[in-house]
């Protein structure tokens, strides 16, 4: 099976919309389950909180950044980086911030809820990875996309400062997503580049390998009476060394005298270097 940008980015944002919608009807019941609260972490041992905390809706902002951040922008960031490292970043995000917000809110006093942290992360490691990319809306001049994504960013805190403004804890914790998305960018970004370079470097490393070997086997090439077909011996060891080759001249009228009857293709790879070497010998 062939995997798209769209088959992981798109659906997997459909199914946690879903469970908003259903959470919705259901008078908010999947938050009481999927909220992340450090106390229920780390005194009742609920584990499941530290990445089930995105299937429940922070707020309206939350969702905006959330249908821009996996609808617009992480089909392009996977087609980057792949499906697959793009699930496993996803994931180490998750889990990451959940980890943090457990720690930092301990006493449990701020329940994480939405996906504003990792949506914020997504935005700022595409803008990492190709910040020159632009988009082209309608009659409008080409766009860069990390302008746009700025944009949805700004509203989003600007949303945020409105709100918490007769509440400091939720400010904290829009601060929180915020930091932890850029700083979490950076380092996967870094991390993603060094793997990059690594491999780079061993292909690099294994081409001049075989460049070598191919190098080394034109020297074990045994012509079979066409000028463009070749016989690769690998055997090395059969061949007779520069130190216990005779170098005679019965021997070299030999070899002379099958070029006049059969050509230079019939000589063999011995034969072929008794000749190089003898010349090397009269000089």
């Amino acid at each position: 099976m062939t995997f798209t940008s769209t088959i992981y980015s798109r659906k997997i944002l459909t199914v946690v919309l879903l469970i908003y919608f259903l959470n919705y009807f259901l008078h908010g019941a999947f938050n009481e389950i999927f909220s992340l609260n450090s106390q229920l972490v780390l005194k009742d041992l609920e584990f499941w909180r530290l990445f089930t905390y995105p299937l429940t809706l922070s707020s309206i902002e939350s969702l905006i950044l959330l249908i821009f951040s996996f609808y617009f922008i992480a089909p392009m960031l996977e087609s980057k980086i792949n499906t697959i490292s793009l699930g496993l970043v996803t994931f180490v995000l998750i889990i990451s911030f959940g980890i943090i917000h457990t720690l930092v809110f301990w006493n449990g006093e701020i329940t994480l809820t939405g996906a504003e942290g990792i949506s914020i992360a997504i935005l700022a490691l595409h803008s990492l990875f190709e910040p020159r990319k632009k988009v082209k809306v309608n009659y409008l001049p080409p766009i860069p996309i990390v302008i746009i994504s700025m944009f949805f960013v700004f509203l989003w805190i600007t949303l945020k400062y409105v709100q918490s403004i007769h509440n400091i804890e939720y400010f904290v914790q829009s601060s929180l997503s915020l930091a932890f998305g850029i700083t979490f960018a950076l380092l996967i970004f870094v991390h993603l580049v060094t793997i990059r370079k690594i491999f780079a470097k061993g292909d690099k490393d294994l081409l001049k390998e075989f460049q070598k070997i191919d190098e080394a086997k034109k020297y074990a090439v045994v012509r079979e009476g066409f000028t463009d077909r070749y016989k690769i011996e690998d055997e090395f060891d059969d061949y007779p060394s520069y130190e216990s080759i005779e170098y005679s001249e019965t021997r070299l009228n030999e070899i002379l005298d099958k070029i006049i009857e059969h050509g230079k293709d019939s000589l063999t790879y011995e034969e072929i270097k008794f000749l190089e070497n003898y010349s090397r010998l009269l000089k």
